[in-house]
């Protein structure tokens, strides 16, 4: 590799790599004196990472994280273990967990296994605190990415991946060639879903809007966690759609999956409790506060209302009748570990 600053840098800073992700420039930057400890850079900031020397004993650790790949490798002639990750939205926060291990590696005398490992429950200590807002997050990623795959069987992914819209967006969650959906789950027995804002039942303009309702439980050694739903949409859209690849690493980034989501236990695995339920935004038995609602309020009061979120319990409504096709799910939503829908849609 090329570009590297002079051989005895005692500390690597985050501007430096960011510098050779940025132009493309291969970077080799190693540290000042044993064990050998090396950041790299690929060409074109293809992926950034960590070399430490293994000793003769020194075991290499596993990594518990999709993004991040953790393997014994070759180079100036001795084993090195490589830590590294090509999810450039990660480049940032995953320095700083670089910086962890070889602190512990060179201030605390740790070997590379165990440096990885502790630094990795630290922050996953850390994270863990969040785990009940957590939750709620991984139930609505997996309601997403489980309409996403439905949608894919019948559209095709490149169509499916592009109205996925992520969590941040002022519009619905899907924006279909013909209508939009609003994707709800929840772990309950009954179906009570959290609506966020006076707009998020309301269709945009002539635009039809749908609401998708997903109930899971927790499916023991049945299902599948939230990282293996993730890692098969990957493998899928890398088969069938490689070209918006990009596009799906920065809407995972988006749901936090590439960050708090990720580096926390993932332990649950999760099946659908019952069918799919689709119903019409506009029928009259959805429970809905449009702009309407404010209309009571005065200026000054409308003003004062930062924030508006409010349950909504669909239990017991039947699916509507008129649902486009590829909004009609089966009755029976599977065996407990199927985890997800029909075999998603092969052909691009």
């Amino acid at each position: 590799m090329t570009g590297a600053p002079p051989v005895g840098t005692p500390h690597v800073e985050w501007a430096t790599v960011a510098g050779y992700v940025d132009d493309g420039t291969p970077a080799l930057i190693p540290l000042a004196g044993e064990p050998r400890i090396e950041f790299f850079v690929d060409a074109y900031g293809a992926r950034t990472g960590l070399r430490i020397a293994l000793g003769p004993t020194d075991r290499v650790p596993l990594s518990g994280l999709t993004a991040v790949v953790v393997r014994p490798v070759e180079a100036h002639g001795r084993r090195m273990l490589e830590v590294a990750t090509a999810e450039r939205s990660l480049f940032r926060d995953f320095h700083d967990l670089l910086q962890g291990i070889a602190d512990r590696v060179r201030r605390e005398g740790y070997g590379p296994a165990r440096a990885f490992t502790e630094t990795l429950a630290s922050w996953t200590e850390l994270l863990a605190r969040t785990r009940r807002v957590g939750e709620e997050q991984r139930i609505g990623l997996l309601g997403e990415l489980y309409a996403l795959e439905w949608f894919a069987h019948h559209v095709g992914w490149p169509v499916a991946l592009t109205s996925w819209r992520g969590p941040d967006s002022e519009e619905h969650d899907f924006g279909l060639p013909e209508y939009d959906v609003e994707v709800k789950s929840t772990a309950g027995e009954r179906r009570v879903h959290s609506v966020r804002g006076t707009t998020q039942l309301v269709p945009t303009g002539n635009r039809p809007l749908w609401l998708l309702s997903l109930q899971f439980t927790r499916g023991g050694s049945a299902g599948h966690s939230l990282g293996e739903r993730v890692r098969e949409v990957r493998e899928q859209v890398a088969q069938h759609a490689p070209e918006l690849s990009q596009r799906l690493t920065e809407l995972l980034a988006r749901c936090d999956w590439l960050g708090p989501l990720a580096a926390a236990p993932d332990p649950e695995r999760w099946s659908l409790r019952s069918a799919p339920l689709v119903l019409s935004a506009a029928d009259p038995r959805v429970p809905r506060l449009g702009p309407q609602a404010l209309a009571a309020l005065d200026g000054e009061a409308r003003q004062r209302l930062v924030a508006l979120s409010y349950g909504i319990d669909l239990t017991g409504l039947p699916d509507a009748v008129d649902a486009p096709p590829a909004l009609r799910f089966p009755d029976d939503p599977g065996p407990p570990d199927a985890g997800g829908p029909a075999p998603t849609h092969r052909s691009t």
